[in-house]
């Protein structure tokens, strides 16, 4: 819905591509601010336990999973654009993902060899929202503040390392705007971690 996104689309001639390319080669200008003194004979690091540094890949994806794309062909299918869904999330292999606007509160089913399901939302303005985890992440769920359509869960790396991920799918509109405040500053009186990851 809207303007495409295919790349093959975006860059379909030479002069397309150049054009792309000088963009990525264009010259950045960069300030150095110095606004203290850094003392040169203390260095500047800090040490990690190799069992505390794990990083992680997250994803958010909004599937709108009550219809298909305007672009798709006529004999495209719901059933066909949740298994490209799935086979998408399969090859891109997040640790952690959410989905916004589904129509079911079941897991999909063929990830479960490799992922879990963490929880589902409440029926939001359109659909449900997913969240799920790669199998052997530690994980435990937290309260969901009402008024919003969300899933929070605090996940622990090691016994000194956690962090707490909300799920969220804010209300619409242009008209909404106050309420989206509202339900953001909620989500985020909810998690008492220092470290916070909200996916939207």
């Amino acid at each position: 819905r809207g303007e495409s996104r295919d790349v093959c689309l975006k860059l379909h001639d030479e002069s397309a591509c150049r054009d792309f390319v000088q963009l990525l080669c264009r010259p950045q200008e960069v300030t150095v601010v110095q606004d203290r003194i850094v003392d040169s004979t203390v260095p500047p690091v800090r040490v990690v336990e190799v069992g505390d540094f794990q990083p992680l890949k997250v994803l958010t994806w909004n599937i709108s999973g009550h219809d298909t794309s305007g672009l798709a062909p006529q004999t495209f299918s719901l059933a066909d654009k949740m298994a490209a869904v799935k086979s998408d999330i399969l090859r891109l292999q997040p640790d952690i993902f959410t989905i916004h606007e589904c129509d079911s509160d079941e897991g999909m089913s063929r990830l479960v060899d490799a992922y879990e399901l963490v929880g589902v939302s409440a029926v939001g303005h359109c659909g449900r929202v997913h969240l799920y985890a790669r199998k052997g992440l530690s994980f435990g769920r937290l309260q969901a503040p009402r008024g919003c359509t969300c899933v929070l869960a605090r996940f622990r790396l090691s016994k000194s390392l956690s962090f707490d991920v909300a799920a969220v799918h804010l209300a619409p509109g242009e008209k909404a705007a106050d309420r989206r405040s509202v339900q953001l500053r909620s989500v985020v009186d909810a998690l008492t971690s220092r470290s916070r990851l909200l996916l939207g």
